[in-house]
Order: C-alpha cells, then structure tokens, then sequence
C-alpha cells in the first residue's frame, strides 16, 4: 500500500496552495506568528475538501518550540481580547431617519 506524503516548510504551505486532497496536518516548526500557521492549515480545508481534517501541532519540552508555542497562545489570547473588544465599541447605525 502507497500513500502519497506531501512535505514543506509552514512559511510555504501558507502561501498560494490548495491542498483538498490532504486530511492530516503535521505543525513541526512552530512559527512566532500564529496566523501563518493558520494560513498553512486553511490549505487543507478548503472549499471542495471531502474528509474531516485532523491537525497535530508538536511542541517538543524544554526547547524553543516549547516557547514559541506558549507565546502563540499568548498572542491569540490578546488577539480575540482585542478583536471582541473592537466588536463591542463598533457604533450601531440606525437605518431610521434617512429619510429614504
């Protein structure tokens, strides 16, 4: 039995590529900015893709990556703080008054 195994660095896989055929994802390498990441995976699920998709993200202890991975969750936090934030204070237009 073959199966056919597709292997690139996350800075490319987030970039330009539609990958419907694929339905496991490997996070090797961390990135500092958890948005790449994110592109990376949006790769796989796309528009047209057929099978769930499971994505596993290794953060070895004790090493960098270990930091890096506690830093993106860090950011993702203050992330969504600020974008529901950015929600609440958005002001509500009427669509009464204009005279229209």
């Amino acid at each position: 039995m073959q199966i056919p195994v597709l292997i690139m660095t996350t800075g490319t896989g987030a970039f330009g590529l539609n990958l419907q055929s694929v339905n496991r994802v490997f996070i090797v390498e961390p990135q500092w900015n958890p948005s790449v990441e994110d592109q990376a995976i949006s790769r796989a699920i796309r528009l047209g893709q057929e099978q769930q998709v499971m994505v596993v993200r290794y953060c070895v202890q004790n090493s960098i990556e270990e930091d890096m991975c506690t830093q993106q969750t860090h950011k993702l936090k203050i992330s969504k703080m600020n974008f529901e934030k950015e929600l609440i204070s958005v002001p509500r237009q009427s669509s009464a008054g204009n005279g229209a």
